[in-house]
């Protein structure tokens, strides 16, 4: 007889995406903004936390979230930021929040805003023998930032969805 044991590893692919759809604000008028954080999978994955800190510029936000079927998190809706929000996805599973808020009439310059999602995970397991221990441990952590997709200004030129993806396998004997 023969035994074949292995260690189940869940692995999900974050993505998020911030737009307003737009490549002009207008002070003193209301911007939405649309963030979709999703899963491409193959697992589900359970405390992903979603940050958005607004610029000092956008007033009176409120916000909230729609999660696909099966998938939840730790909120539905708030006001001002979207700050340690975990959600809980299934594999191709999508949640976007919508972020509305007033800019202010005074404000110039540039409207920059970011968002955030990171992931972390672990598992371990020891083995303790009269003749010794032994014990093993794996984590992971997945960071993605994202910041506004910047439309093309000239013809033929790509829009650009900048984003930072920082991904850490650890296991520890």
């Amino acid at each position: 007889s023969s035994t074949d044991e292995d260690d189940l590893k869940p692995t999900g692919d974050l993505a998020i995406v911030k737009t307003d759809n737009s490549a002009t604000a207008i002070p003193g008028t209301n911007i939405t903004y649309t963030i979709t954080v999703s899963n491409s999978g193959p697992s589900n994955l359970v405390g992903a936390a979603i940050n958005d800190t607004l610029p000092a510029a956008i007033k009176n936000a409120t916000w909230s979230v729609v999660y696909s079927s099966g998938s939840s998190g730790s909120a539905n809706s708030g006001t001002g930021n979207i700050s340690n929000v975990l959600v809980n996805l299934l594999a191709n599973g999508p949640a976007p929040f919508t972020v509305t808020g007033l800019i202010d009439a005074s404000a110039t310059g540039k409207l920059p805003n970011t968002a955030a999602e990171t992931w972390t995970a672990g598992v371990g397991a020891s083995i303790i023998t009269d003749t010794g221990q032994l014990g093993v441990s794996y984590s992971r952590y997945d960071s993605l930032y994202g910041v506004p997709i910047r439309y093309a200004t000239e013809v033929g030129q790509a829009q650009e969805s900048p984003r930072l993806d920082v991904k850490q396998d650890r296991v520890d004997l």
